[in-house]
């Protein structure tokens, strides 16, 4: 570094630090691309005004650099990691080998880069983190992700648990108390954490029992259900409760500090991350070198929030077109089509071509009208997809239900998707329906949404497959619902066999919940065929399963669409609406008699 044409060695440098300036470059070397918002609880900063200056004297050394991601609306933090400078500071203030530093604590610029994949991720532990230091309080030690391995004596191997943070809090006391930390967004269900909670309490057993606080936040919606999986890990009440707490990411936000109780453990729950030592600088100084070629390459390259949304919608939900794209995320054709076209030239998603194995013009065409093509995720734009919410790609394909890649490399569902293509795009439309019909009562002031579209992957269960899963809102109450889309190719036999797996599913395992299932077919002939083999698949058992069957065509000729009179059950087939009338539906005209300016289906028999 040089300073008015004067360089500066790195020792005068170290000379010109305060404390508070090495208490951050710890911090940054242990979580890089932190903001200075969190930095200052976390480095026990008393001050904004103290961390905007301490800060800004590193960045003036070239300790630190900062980047800012892109978001859609509002401007977002700053984010600081260190430069190469920064990293050899590190090594010489602790006599460590810069190299081997950057590689154990993952600094290099490839590091930096899948970091940058992973932010909303790293921001939700960051934040969950700083609302867990009380003022006078400082972060001493931080690793992410917190691996363990233990002994079960009725496993044949070594069972390993992983959970997304670890940090030790001095909370003033000078005793050091261990957080595990595990931010619960909505992209991953929650049973796709029952694995993880059940082997960390096999881990508190191994440990006897001293094991940090979880610490969890999430929607205030999922709060009881977690602190039910907390006080029974394994699900059989064979495990013992774990200790720790459950809050909303609303009172993460006003601080957590005065409510959790520091409680020190009596073990290590945290190995020690060895990094070789250097009398000399030799090797500090010809790493100094070698890595600041290379971080200048480091770029934001991390998408949007929301191209975030458009990612996930696309590999949960592969084969939309554009305006089905914009009809369920809510915007225009344009801004979706730059959006898209965005994404494409980072290599993120891909248009489906004419000429792959499985497709061609004439069936593309036939199914989704001219010179229209839709949308798959890439596998780079799985990897970070997963990375923003904490998982390997093949844990967020098993957890979310992603779909995707190309005929080459594909994951998940996609060669069957690819496969039953018109089937696919039939129960897009039946779902961008049901968004398109929303929206309209949403333009009417109605406070009515679908919080929760599930493909056929995420909502399967056991022998029961359907085609989709719903959660319909109208107000504060909400409709869950299956889908299952029939075109008419299966046998009656094989009908009788799908609804005899919904009967077993709805008798043992969703004795609480029943939702319905829509049943939409091609013709009034299918859907009595459908009617008997729901009979015959009921027989014995003692009531008929919730189920509501309709034709593509009726919903087609209903303003309402899939919420008109356009429903009839298997031993009724006069027409009724799926949500029966929901009163202050009526006032804009919904449930209400045929209107003749427009097509309304007739609720006589079929």
């Amino acid at each position: 570094m040089s300073r008015g044409g004067t360089r500066v060695g790195l020792p005068v440098i170290l000379e010109e630090l305060s404390p508070h300036n090495a208490d951050v470059l710890m911090l940054l070397a242990q979580a890089p691309l932190m903001s200075t918002e969190v930095i200052r609880p976390l480095a026990g900063l008393g001050s904004n005004a103290t961390a905007y200056r301490t800060v800004k004297a590193l960045r003036d050394h070239g300790l630190i650099r900062s980047l800012r991601p892109r978001e859609s609306s509002i401007p977002s933090p700053l984010l600081h990691y260190l430069t190469e400078l920064g990293i050899a500071a590190v090594a010489r203030s602790r006599r460590l080998d810069a190299r081997h530093l950057a590689l154990r604590y993952r600094l290099r610029p490839e590091d930096i880069a899948r970091r940058i994949d992973a932010l909303p991720h790293l921001t939700s532990l960051y934040a969950l983190a700083a609302s867990l230091v009380p003022r006078g309080g400082i972060l001493w030690r931080w690793v992410s992700p917190w691996r363990r391995r233990y002994f079960k004596l009725s496993a044949k191997s070594i069972q390993r648990v992983s959970l997304p943070a670890y940090a030790e809090i001095d909370n003033g006391t000078g005793v050091p108390c261990p957080y595990l930390l595990l931010p619960h967004r909505q992209e991953l269900p929650l049973s796709g954490y029952a694995s993880t909670v059940a082997g960390l309490g096999e881990y508190a057993v191994f440990s006897g029992g001293d094991v940090p606080n979880l610490v969890v936040a999430t929607d205030k919606h999922q709060v009881s259900d977690w602190e039910e999986l907390l006080d029974d890990p394994g699900g059989k009440g064979v495990l013992a409760p774990l200790p720790g707490y459950v809050f909303t990411w609303e009172e993460v936000g006003e601080g957590l500090a005065s409510v959790v109780q520091p409680r020190p453990t009596a073990l290590a729950h945290l190995a020690q991350v060895p990094v070789r030592s250097a009398e000399a600088l030799g090797a500090s100084q010809a790493y100094h070198r070698a890595l600041g070629r290379r971080h200048g390459e480091v770029a934001n390259r991390t998408p949007s929030p929301v191209n975030r949304q458009l990612m996930e919608l696309i590999a949960r939900h592969p084969f939309l077109e554009v305006d089905e794209l914009a009809i369920v995320m809510g915007w225009t054709c344009y801004t979706l089509s730059r959006a898209r076209r965005r994404m494409s030239h980072s290599g993120f998603i891909r248009e489906l071509g004419a000429n792959e194995a499985t497709l061609n013009e004439a069936t593309l065409e036939a199914t989704l009208g001219e010179g229209k093509r839709p949308s798959e995720l890439t596998v780079p734009g799985l990897e970070v997809l997963a990375a923003g919410v904490g998982l390997t790609p093949t844990q967020a394909v098993a957890a979310l239900g992603l779909s995707g890649g190309d005929p080459d490399e594909p994951f998940g569902q996609r060669a069957a998707l690819a496969r039953n293509f018109a089937h696919t795009v039939g129960v897009n439309a039946v779902f961008v329906g049901l968004y398109r019909v929303i929206a309209a009562w949403r333009r009417a002031g109605f406070e009515y949404h679908i919080s929760n579209w599930q493909s056929a992957a995420a909502c399967a269960r056991r022998d029961m497959r359907p085609d989709g899963r719903g959660e319909l809102w109208l107000g504060e109450v909400r409709y869950d619902f299956y889908l299952e889309y029939d075109r008419a190719t299966e046998s009656e036999a094989q009908l009788i066999w799908k609804f005899d797996a919904y009967r077993r599913f709805y008798e043992n395992w969703a004795k609480a919940s029943q939702p319905t299932v829509l049943v939409v077919t091609r013709s009034s002939a299918s859907e009595a065929r459908i009617a008997r083999a729901l009979l015959a698949a009921c027989t014995g058992w003692g009531h008929l399963l919730p189920v509501l069957i309709t034709t593509e065509e009726r919903i087609g000729s209903q303003r309402d669409g899939l919420l008109g009179c356009i429903w009839r059950e298997p031993v009724d087939r006069g027409r009724r609406h799926w949500l029966r009338r929901p009163p202050r539906l009526t006032s804009l005209g919904f449930g209400s008699p045929p209107s003749e300016s427009h097509r309304w289906s007739v609720a006589s028999n079929a």
